[in-house]
Parts: C-alpha cells; sequence; structure tokens
C-alpha cells in the first residue's frame, strides 16, 4: 500500500537496445575492412554500425567524421590503425576507444549480443554469407565471418550457409536474406530527426578493385533507416552483372509496392563506374531515365503503388536521405508507482530473446525531467546508472524478464552531489544562510507581490554601509540640517528601524496599510508603540504585547508617553531582525529570485547563496546555484539593474561556466544599463550556456 513517501504514478519508457560501435581501419586497409565486416556479422544491430578510414596523425575525412556522429555509436574499436591515430579520434568525438581484442570486455560496446540469441519471426533458411575468398564487394554485400565465427555458428538454432558464387551473392541482398541483414533483426529507429524521407531505392555499383565504394556503400546502408521509410540498397559489381541471367528483373523488384512519394524510383550510383555505363545498365533492366527533378514528400492516406515503367537517375549524391540523428530499440511501456525511497521497475523484456547475450536497457519518466543529465545524478538514481539520450541508461544481461531497483533522490541531494562535479568545497554564504533559514518557512514567494519588497526596503534598519554613503552625500551637498540629523540617528541607533504607516516609502498611500498587515500575516514584521523618553533620550519601539497603560521608557524606566495624534496611538511597525538583516544584506533580492524560478518550475530547488572552491583553486561567491526544469543554473542577484557593470557581467557567467552551469541567471529590479542585456546574452553564448532572465519588477504580480 502506498505510505507517506507515495510519489504517485509514473509511465516508465523502457527501451532494449543493442550497444553499438564504429570500427577504426586504416586508410585503404582492405584486411581492416573485412574483419570489421566479419565481427559486426556477429553483433545485435551490426548493420547499423559504421567502418571509418583512418590516415596518419588520425586524419579521418569530414563525411566519416559525420558518419560516427550520426550513426551514435557507443564506443569505437581499432581494428589495426596505430595506437596514436586511434586516440586521437577518439579524443576528437570524446568517445572511448578499445582495440579489436577487447572489444567483447571493455567499454559500452561489449553489451549486445549475438543476432542468434535474438529470435526472428521469419528467417530464411539459410542465411547466406559470402565465403571469405570471395572479393570484397561480396563481403561488403553480405557479410562474412572469421574461422572461430564460423566454428561457433554451427551451434546455433539458426543455419548460414557461405555462399561462393558471386550472383547468388547479389541475390542474396535482394531478399535481405544475408548475415548483415540478419543482424537487424528485431532492431529499428524509435527516434529520428529532422526525420525520414521516402527516398528512391539505390542500385550501387562497384568498379573492379575499388575499395572507396565498399567503404561508402557499406557506411551509407549502416546510416539507412530500418523503420522509418527504409530505402532498398545492394551493392552490384559493373564487371559480373551483365553475365546474370535475370538479375536485373530480381533487382526490379524491389521497386514495386512502394507509394507513389517520390521520383525517380531508382539511383544508379557509384564512385568509379562512369554515368554512361550506369545508364547502360539501367536501360537494359527496362528503366528509362526521369528527366523531371527529383522529389520526395510524405502523403497522407498513403497513396497508391508506384507503377511500370520505373525511372532512374545517375549523377545523384544519394546520402541526402541518411543524414538524420537516430536512436535504435524496441521499446514498452511500464506504468510504476514511485516512491521516495526506492522503486521497483519489473517488466517483460520487449525484444523476443532465445539466446544469452548483453544488452542496453534505457529508462526515461516525466519523473527524469527535474534531474540534471549529470553523471552524479545517474548514480543517484541507480549505482550502475548514466545518461545516455536524456535516458537513464542501464548495461544488463539480455534475458527474458528484468526488475531493476532505483532510487529517487530529493533535489537538495541532487544539488550537493552536482556540486561535487567541479568544486573541491562549498558552503552556504552568509547570505546564503540567512536566506535558507527564510525560505525554510515557506513564505518567499509573498516577495513577489507588488509593493511588499519596497515596504520592506523603507522598513530595514540602515547599517553601517548605508549611513556612510549617506553621510558622504550630505558632506559633498552642505546640507547641515540633514546631516545633522543623521550623525544622531548613527549616535543613538540601537533599535531596529520602526515606522508608522505614514512614514513608509515606495509604495502609494492607499497601499501602505495594506502591506504593512500582510508582513503582520508573515510574521515578518510586528506592531508596537514609540515612546520618546523626555529623559533619557531614547526613543524606544515597544511592542503591543508589552504595552502598558502607564508608559514607562524601556531605558531608564521613568515615566513617558507612547507617541500619539488626536486620533490616539500612532501604530508603528517593526521588521523581525531576521528579515531586518536579511533586507539590509539583499538577502531578500535573492529569495525573490529564487521565488521567480519557483514560480516557473514549482519542483525547482535553488540555493540563495553559496561560496565555492573550484577544482583549479579558485574561489568565488554565487548568489543562486540549483536546480531548474532539469538544468544547473547558477547566477546574480543585484537589487538594482544599475550594479551590472561590464567587468561584473563577465566575472558572473565565467562563474556559472566553471561551475557546470546549464544556465545563467539574472536578477535585478529596476532597470539595467542599455546594451547589459546583449553582452550576457552574447557571452553565455559564447560559453554554450542559456540566459534566464529575472526582471523582478514585471514578474511580481
Amino acid at each position: 500500500m502506498p505510505s507517506g513517501n507515495y510519489l504517485g504514478q509514473y509511465d516508465f519508457q523502457v527501451v532494449i537496445a543493442p550497444a553499438r560501435v564504429g570500427y577504426l581501419i586504416r586508410a585503404s586497409s582492405d584486411t581492416g575492412f573485412r574483419r570489421a565486416v566479419a565481427e559486426a556479422c556477429t553483433r545485435w544491430g551490426g548493420i547499423t554500425e559504421p567502418i571509418v578510414p583512418v590516415r596518419s596523425g588520425g586524419r579521418t575525412e569530414p563525411f566519416w567524421r559525420q558518419v560516427l556522429e550520426f550513426a551514435n555509436v557507443d564506443s569505437l574499436v581499432n581494428v589495426d590503425v596505430a595506437t596514436a591515430d586511434a586516440g586521437a579520434v577518439a579524443r576528437r568525438l570524446n568517445i572511448e576507444c578499445v582495440p579489436m581484442a577487447q572489444i567483447d570486455q571493455a567499454a559500452a560496446g561489449q553489451f549486445t549480443a549475438n543476432p542468434s540469441a535474438v529470435a526472428d519471426p521469419a528467417p530464411p533458411s539459410p542465411w547466406a554469407y559470402a565465403d571469405p575468398t570471395l572479393e570484397t564487394w561480396a563481403v561488403t554485400s553480405a557479410g562474412t565471418f572469421t574461422t572461430a565465427a564460423i566454428a561457433d555458428n554451427e551451434s546455433t538454432n539458426q543455419p548460414l550457409t557461405a555462399v561462393k558464387m558471386p550472383d547468388q551473392v547479389a541475390r542474396a541482398q535482394i531478399s535481405r536474406a544475408t548475415a548483415i541483414h540478419r543482424t537487424a533483426v528485431q532492431l529499428g529507429e524509435i527516434f529520428a530527426q529532422p526525420g525520414t524521407w521516402p527516398s528512391p531505392a539505390i542500385f550501387w555499383f562497384i568498379g573492379r578493385g575499388s575499395f572507396r565504394d565498399n567503404v561508402m556503400f557499406w557506411n551509407c546502408r549502416a546510416l539507412s533507416s530500418l523503420r522509418f521509410n527504409p530505402v532498398p540498397m545492394i551493392l552490384v559489381p559493373e564487371h559480373d552483372v551483365d553475365y546474370w541471367v535475370n538479375f536485373g528483373k530480381q533487382a526490379i523488384s524491389l521497386l514495386q509496392n512502394r507509394p507513389d512519394e517520390f521520383a525517380p524510383d531508382a539511383l544508379f550510383c557509384s564512385l568509379t563506374v562512369p554515368s554512361d555505363r550506369l545508364r547502360t545498365i539501367a536501360e537494359s533492366w527496362g528503366l528509362r531515365e526521369e528527366r523531371e527533378e527529383p522529389r520526395t514528400a510524405h502523403r497522407s492516406p498513403p497513396p497508391p503503388p508506384r507503377l511500370p515503367p520505373f525511372t532512374y537517375k545517375v549523377d545523384i549524391d544519394p546520402r541526402f536521405a541518411f543524414v538524420f540523428r537516430r536512436r535504435y530499440g524496441i521499446r514498452t511501456e511500464v506504468p510504476t508507482q514511485v516512491f521516495s525511497s526506492t522503486t521497483d521497475i519489473a517488466f517483460d523484456n520487449p525484444a523476443d530473446c532465445r539466446g544469452f547475450g548483453r544488452t542496453k536497457v534505457g529508462l526515461s519518466s516525466d519523473l527524469f525531467r527535474r534531474y540534471p543529465k549529470r553523471p552524479p545524478v545517474a548514480q543517484l538514481l541507480h549505482p550502475n546508472g548514466h545518461w545516455r539520450d536524456d535516458s537513464l541508461e542501464l548495461f544488463s544481461q539480455f534475458i527474458p524478464a528484468y526488475r531493476f531497483t532505483i532510487n529517487v533522490p530529493r533535489l537538495e541531494t541532487v544539488v550537493t552531489a552536482v556540486l561535487s562535479q567541479t568544486t573541491s568545497s562549498w558552503s552556504l554564504s552568509d547570505k546564503g544562510r540567512i536566506g535558507s533559514s527564510i525560505d525554510l518557512q515557506g513564505l518567499s514567494s509573498a516577495l513577489l507581490k507588488p509593493g511588499l519588497h519596497e515596504v520592506v526596503r523603507s522598513l530595514t534598519t540602515r547599517r553601517a554601509r548605508q549611513l556612510f554613503a549617506e553621510l558622504r552625500s550630505l558632506v559633498q551637498t552642505a546640507d547641515d540640517e540633514r546631516l545633522a540629523q543623521t550623525v544622531a540617528d548613527i549616535g543613538g541607533r540601537i533599535e531596529r528601524r520602526s515606522l508608522s504607516a505614514t512614514q513608509v516609502e515606495g509604495v502609494p498611500a492607499s497601499q501602505r496599510a495594506r502591506l504593512l498587515e500582510e508582513l503582520i500575516s508573515l510574521t515578518w514584521a510586528e506592531r508596537g508603540l514609540r515612546i520618546s523618553c523626555p529623559h533619557c533620550g531614547i526613543t524606544s519601539f515597544v511592542s503591543l504585547s508589552e504595552v502598558t497603560t502607564d508608559a514607562r521608557c524601556p531605558g531608564c524606566l521613568r515615566p513617558a508617553a507612547y507617541h500619539a495624534t488626536n486620533s490616539g496611538p500612532t501604530v508603528f511597525y517593526r521588521l523581525n531582525a531576521l528579515i531586518d538583516r536579511a533586507s539590509d544584506q539583499g538577502v531578500l533580492g535573492h529569495l525573490a529570485a529564487v521565488a521567480a524560478l519557483k514560480a516557473i518550475d514549482p519542483e525547482s530547488h535553488v540555493l540563495p547563496g553559496i561560496n565555492v572552491t573550484l577544482t583549479n583553486g579558485a574561489s568565488g561567491e554565487v548568489d543562486l546555484f540549483g536546480v531548474f526544469q532539469g538544468n544547473v543554473i547558477a547566477g546574480e542577484v543585484k537589487l538594482s539593474g544599475n550594479q551590472f557593470s561590464p567587468g561584473q557581467v563577465d566575472r558572473d557567467v565565467r562563474l556559472s561556466k566553471s561551475l557546470g552551469a546549464d544556465l545563467h541567471a539574472m536578477a535585478w529590479f529596476g532597470e539595467v544599463p542599455e546594451g547589459t542585456l546583449d553582452r550576457a546574452s552574447r557571452l553565455a553564448t559564447k560559453n554554450k550556456l542559456g540566459l534566464q532572465l529575472l526582471p523582478l519588477d514585471e514578474l511580481r504580480r
């Protein structure tokens, strides 16, 4: 039964997906390429794993780098590249790299399964792979295996057969009955951005000995969609295709029953075969060349299928169809009762599991939106957790059913964990301690009520900094009368300031009484009477609870009189000691900013001031730090926007960056100097920070 720590029911989206790698090979290394293909054929999802040639010094072509980024691989595998060169690629992409010998023992890439562990509801009999003695195009087309893997395959329940005839390899592609296509069983995208478009089929022709065509075809196929608008693709040797009986007829069967959402029907592509030769092959297959510009569009409802005669084009780069960001997996939804301590999430594997292996398990939920995607926060949720693609990802065995226990940390704990990443030590500042004490009362939102802050400021006892500023101003203006009064105030100020409603400044007279009574209801102020003693000369505030019928000076205890008018005693108001000190120190501005953030995101938790020592030894003070809308936020508060000088803005943004913030906050009363916000925006963008502006006068309601 739900207990006191019950948070409610949340839906968890669970994704089961294989870890996927990118293979690094020496530029033009046919041996390395074949080894990478053989490895990919033993891995669930291997058809989506790119192979990238690396030159001396760790240099790669720009498109190969894009391939790795769009493929969204979990780690890199060094097949036959110099260790230093592979390390340079890994550092540039910020992806872990392991030697081929450790692919099954190290890094995230080990968490996959042999394709035989993933059941196929309608497998071909048998799966075909290219005999290792065939040309590289055949290995690229159908996949292959090492000698050791071939021996292991004999013990699986999915028969495979080596194909030694080139035309049989090419024909197996058409029916997707190859070893490399086997790795795509029960796999597809669950996310694509900006999305995929209906596209022509791709017939890729390779000239004899062309290594680059093999790599390009492999990587384009690795980036092609498996689930959203899949593109039929086959690789064909130009030097053999004319001799294969009825092959063209079989190939163009891929063009049938495809909705009329694009034109042409097929692209004839090659990096080495001349365009005229491609046209000759296409015409021999009964296709006609498309004369109009290519087109593609989603149509709803789906239109009728395209009909013969089918069309083709040459000299078009097919890579436009593959440039999208994607995530793979099989998804299910698990409604779960969530508790603030520990919560169990149990579910059946959405993949049909028929054998042993390992996998990734991704958990996402509205529950996680409040948390910054930082490593220590993931580990608070689960000791073995990490963030990937906005999900809490766990590495696990590939089994029929799962049960995971997660913790649901309080945001206070999360803020502490986040600070541990970028600081060697931290503590609440003096302002932060005062502000936290007030914020615990849960009343800070009152500071967003129009006029309340002005009334508090009017009641605030003037202390050294303010009085010094007043004296300096008066000396410069030679206002002797006001100077004398101020000096008298300094000499006799032993009590907190108290004012009557008529003395309050900063708000219209019609609102003063209401706002003062609002402070009373918040317990931030008290009512009382005032005595100005004619004997000792001290003016005292007497709380209403201590008022007696015979007025006596609290100092010398001699008879005196309460301040009064013809209407009776005058009621005065005085802030309590904590609020008075908080206002004098500017802490209420911090709390108003915290309240403004909480009004936008009620689940936020922001500290109103901390002192930090960064891991590099530098130290500083931050007015705001915490978690807001799932982001780490840090920033500065000013009681007057004029205090945001260029140097101040520069320092604040740098400190937020050093603290690992996602958002830099600026909060202020009044107006900021012209150009200040533009400067802050430029600096935030330069430092890859969002900018959260909090003009407190505008945000008060």
